[in-house]
């Protein structure tokens, strides 16, 4: 009987009529996608019952029940944006030094 896997969507033959997934594999990888939805619902349920506020002294921006930081969006910097001006800096002062 040929079956359409519940995860990755491969045909197989299955062994057994209740069989949804091709291999171990696919049926592991499922229930720990599975297992993570499950605990994801679980913290956004947990943060509804209480009011959080971004760590950045001084903005008390109330954070989303989805967000996983800390800190608000506006306090976030982006790496990308450390290292541009780290870059800058040292272009900066090495021409300070040559001058």
């Amino acid at each position: 009987m040929s079956k359409q896997c519940s995860w990755c969507l491969t045909y197989f033959d299955s062994e057994v009529s209740f069989q949804i997934y091709c291999q171990e594999q696919c049926r592991v990888e499922a229930t720990k996608h599975r297992s993570r939805q499950r605990t994801r619902a679980a913290t956004i349920k947990r943060r509804r019952k209480s009011k959080r506020y971004c760590a950045n002294k001084g903005c008390n921006t109330l954070l989303s029940v989805y967000n996983d930081d800390k800190v608000c969006a506006h306090c976030k910097v982006s790496d990308k944006a450390i290292d541009l001006a780290l870059n800058n800096m040292k272009d900066f002062f090495e021409g300070w030094k040559d001058a």
